[in-house]
């Protein structure tokens, strides 16, 4: 057991590259919520 635990099985890469997009959109989505609290709390 080590860091190889963490790289996923050939077969189901393309399940793993499916939640990594979905992961990224989610990171997107949260950075922006983000951004906009800053503005937001920056002009009032």
């Amino acid at each position: 057991m080590g860091p190889t635990c963490l790289v996923p099985p050939l077969p189901n890469m393309g399940n793993y590259t499916k939640f990594n997009n979905q992961f990224q959109r989610i990171q997107l989505k949260l950075k922006l919520l983000y951004y906009n609290y800053m503005l937001v709390s920056y002009l009032y």
